[in-house]
Formats: C-alpha cells, structure tokens, sequence
C-alpha cells in the first residue's frame, strides 16, 4: 500500500488539475450502508418519523434539516427473512434502518446523504436510483411526499417498491434541482408496520456543456471510509486508483467552502492512505471529495472535539 506524504505540486500537474476543477462531466454515487456492517452509516443520517405509518404532511426546510443533522441510520445484519438482501445493481450497497434489526418495528424516515459537484456550471442532470424498502420509497397512501427530494426539492415520481422486489428508476431529469458545489440527496422510506428498512445505490450524473452522459465504466476509482468516523482530530483517509493520474481530495465544510486539500497531485494506480490532522477547524460535519478523471466521490466525517 502506498502512503501519501504532503505532495509537492508541479506546474504540470496544476495545470492537470485545474482542467479537472472545472470537468464538463462527472459522476457521483451514492450509497446506504457506508460503513462497516452491523454500525452506523457513515454518510446516511435521518429524520425520525411516525412509527408504522406515513408522515402524512408536506416536508418544511426544517424536517430536512433536521435530515442532516440527524443521528446516523444503523446498517442491519439481521434481515428479516422476506427481504432480498442485496442490490443487484450495487452490491456495495447495504440495509440500513432506525430498527435493531429485521424483527423490530420501524419508523418511516427521511434519510439525507449529501455530496460535492465539482462542474462550476450544471447544464443537465439524470438521476439512477435501485432499491428495496420495507416498505416503500415515498408516500403510497398519504400520496404527500415524493420518495426523492434534492437540495430540498421533491423529484417527481419517485413512489414505489418494496422489500422482495428491486426497483430501478433510470434516468429521472434532475436538470435544476443540482447545483455546482454542495448538495443532498433526501430519500423517503416509508414503513406502515412491522420492521422498516431501505438499501439503495443513487447514480448521478451531470453536465456542464449538454454532452451526452457519462459512461457506467467512468466509476473506476474508489474513495474509502474515513477512520475513524467520528474522530479528534485525527483520522485515515484513503482511496483507490485503477489507473495512474491526477487526482484531488478536498475537505468542504456544509458551507462548500474548502478548508482542506490532504492530497492533490499524480497518484499511482492501486491503494493511497494518508494522515489528515484536523487540530485548526472546529467540531463539526465535513465532506471530503475525490475528483478524478474518471468522476468524484464524496463521502461524510465527523469532527468531535
């Protein structure tokens, strides 16, 4: 494994970088489950709901942000034996819920998972969402709140599945609701009795000059689980690369203002791991973002002082 030191940036690979800060076109995936199994989710946090029953009432900017700030949705290990356990479409993807587990009651919550555009202008967005939930993605019987919201805007619809049965939504227009910089993807799972729980894989893909969507294959590049997550002040980041070139890892704070680059240069293909001290910033929610040729990923960290 090869160990990122503070690397010394050349002209050349600023020049690379800057043609990447302003890509036409990047992809972005988002994912339940994004931590280790049976913990929290690392990135998915929620607002609680009514237990076995619908909200039943029209989302405010408060019920969203109380989305974001909320505690984190637990990764289950112990399904309940009707549910189908994974996502063909993104294996990586796990069930997570506000349940112990499969066996429990649930509530019907309303999860947030935010996430970094780097194009400076957003000319067309599509949207891929797979899933399964018990019970469903949005609202069935209020028919209130859609399943999808961005940046607190609901996506047009997105109501339906279920647990045994998974449900792929291709290319829903998102041109609009996705802006150049911070974001969040809000996603309704509604739970009407017994356990409640969602595992579902969201593929973005935007824009900057009308062309034509990026290709499934652009995701050849992972970014890694900050660890620990939460921490103070010091945590592991890492990421891989499945071929030689630039790259970027950025830190935002839920402002989109960078306060933080722990990498920015060439970086080889295979695995990177690096030290990233947060003694100079306060307590609080951070994105860090991975920009490559081939997209950007974004995931969440926990600052505790």
């Amino acid at each position: 494994m090869h160990r990122a030191t503070t690397p010394v940036l050349t002209l050349a690979a600023a020049l690379l970088l800057g043609s990447l800060a302003t890509a036409q076109a990047e992809t972005i995936t988002l994912r339940s489950g994004n931590g280790p199994a049976g913990g929290p989710d690392a990135v998915l946090t929620f607002f609680q709901g009514p237990l076995d029953g619908e909200f039943s009432v029209p989302f405010t900017p408060i019920d969203y942000a109380s989305a974001l700030a909320g505690p984190p949705a637990e990764i289950l290990t112990q399904l309940n034996g009707a549910w189908t356990p994974t996502l063909v479409a993104d294996p990586l993807a796990q069930w997570v819920s506000d349940s112990q587990s499969g066996a429990w009651s649930g509530s019907t919550n309303l999860y947030a998972i935010p996430f970094v555009v780097s194009s400076a202008v957003v000319s067309s967005a599509t949207l891929d969402f797979h899933f399964l939930c018990d019970n469903w993605v949005g609202e069935y019987y209020a028919n209130i709140n859609e399943g999808l919201h961005l940046n607190g805007s609901s996506v047009a619809g997105t109501i339906g599945g279920n647990y045994a049965n998974e449900t792929n939504w291709y290319s829903i227009p998102v041109t609009g609701l996705v802006n150049p910089g911070p974001n969040v993807l809000y996603v309704l799972s509604s739970d009407v009795g017994g356990p409640g729980g969602i595992v579902f894989s969201a593929t973005l893909r935007i824009n900057g000059d009308g062309t034509v969507d990026a290709p499934e294959s652009a995701q050849a590049f992972q970014l890694g689980e900050a660890y620990p997550n939460p921490f103070n002040p010091v945590t592991t980041l890492s990421f891989t690369m499945a071929e030689t070139g630039p790259a970027t890892l950025a830190v935002h704070n839920l402002a989109g203002v960078e306060v933080a680059r722990p990498f920015s240069g060439m970086a080889e293909r295979g695995s990177h791991e690096l030290t990233f001290d947060a003694s100079a910033l306060p307590s609080g929610i951070y994105l860090y973002t991975l920009s490559t040729e081939s997209g950007v990923q974004t995931r969440k960290m926990i600052l505790t002082k």
